[in-house]
């Protein structure tokens, strides 16, 4: 006659592993999702608090208009003398050729400036090429120059490159105007040539941490969140965009994407 010498099952000891499993699986799915920050959970979760050491002492406002500063109001001209401006409006019209004025560079000599001030560091260098670049149309031609070239590691755009490199709120603010001028369009988180070229990178969270709107209105937000595109550094701070909306979180808990 045998003996068996195997235990029987624990029901417990099963039940416990099998949670333990639910457990590490829905970890697992938490790390893998990726969220994405916007007004919606803004107004859901964010917290007014007084303020201590850890939040910002200044509001996320577009640093590309100042609401304080408002235009002069004009005289309005007499009727006479708007009459003789129009006039000679449409003659100065009528007498300018519509030619387009040849391009005053080769496209590979000026994307190899450009990116030899990027990987310099030198601004007024990158700048004062970028400059040169008068339309879309430039703009396409010496990116495509420009894309052959790696700037760093990798090979980006002159968008993509610039960004990366100069990140003072000063440098940004230029760059952006020149990218206004040239006829590139900011379209909800990215720069973008036409509706094809993405040009602008976006912050994600490294950590758990908080988006402030002010000194003493703020979100936690989880690891691994989209946040929006970042526009320039404010102190220990980085402020960036959303949905058309401006908000801070702290540089050293982010990364760009």
């Amino acid at each position: 006659m045998k003996t068996t010498t195997d235990n029987p099952k624990n029901p417990q000891a099963e039940s416990a592993k099998k949670r333990k499993y639910v457990m590490v699986g829905l970890g697992l799915l938490a790390t893998t999702i990726l969220t994405f920050f916007g007004i919606r959970y803004w107004k859901k979760n964010k917290q007014t608090v007084q303020p201590d050491s850890s939040s910002p002492k200044f509001k996320a406002d577009d640093p590309y208009t100042d609401p304080k500063t408002k235009p002069k109001s004009k005289a309005k001209p007499k009727a006479h003398t708007a009459q003789k401006t129009t006039e000679t409006k449409h003659a100065a019209k009528e007498e300018k050729p519509k030619s387009e004025e040849p391009s005053l560079f080769e496209p590979q000599d000026l994307a190899a400036n450009i990116r030899s001030g990027i990987i310099t560091n030198n601004f007024l260098k990158a700048y004062t090429n970028l400059k040169l670049i008068r339309n879309t149309t430039d703009y396409t031609n010496v990116n495509k120059e420009f894309l052959k070239f790696k700037t760093g590691f990798t090979t980006q755009t002159i968008v993509t490159g610039l960004l990366s490199k100069f990140k003072l709120s000063s440098q940004r603010q230029v760059l952006f105007s020149a990218f206004k001028r040239i006829g590139l369009k900011f379209s909800g988180n990215k720069w973008t040539l036409g509706d094809t070229e993405r040009v602008t990178p976006l912050l994600i969270t490294t950590q758990p941490t908080k988006v402030w709107k002010d000194p003493r209105t703020s979100v936690a937000v989880p690891y691994n969140m989209v946040l929006g595109r970042e526009v320039c550094k404010r102190g220990t701070f980085t402020l960036f965009e959303n949905q058309h909306r401006y908000y801070l979180v702290e540089s050293t808990t982010i990364k760009i994407q």
